[in-house]
């Protein structure tokens, strides 16, 4: 029980974070390297990207079925990543 009301206060505050986050974005464009369809119990799809902004690394993105479809391998895609109400920073994928 206490494992779930951790989880709740977790997932509220990382919510918060973004929802009441007034700071400025800054713009990164990435290179898509790769695509996957991960298969479970639920199926998600990723987009696996050159290093950008402060990632060092290549890194994974998980975005919906609707996003994933249209983009190629060797499209730019623009990540905007904003530094959080809690001063934990975030980023999203723009259109």
């Amino acid at each position: 029980m206490r494992l779930s009301r951790w989880h709740n206060a977790y997932g509220l505050a990382i919510e918060a974070n973004g929802l009441f986050d007034r700071s400025p974005g800054v713009g990164y464009r990435a290179h898509v390297e790769g695509k996957r369809i991960v298969k479970g119990k639920s199926t998600t799809y990723e987009l696996e990207l050159e290093p950008w902004g402060p990632k060092t690394s290549s890194n994974r993105l998980r975005v919906g079925r609707p996003t994933y479809d249209p983009i190629e391998r060797g499209n730019v895609v623009v990540l905007v990543l904003k530094r959080g109400a809690l001063g934990v920073n975030w980023y999203f994928m723009q259109a």
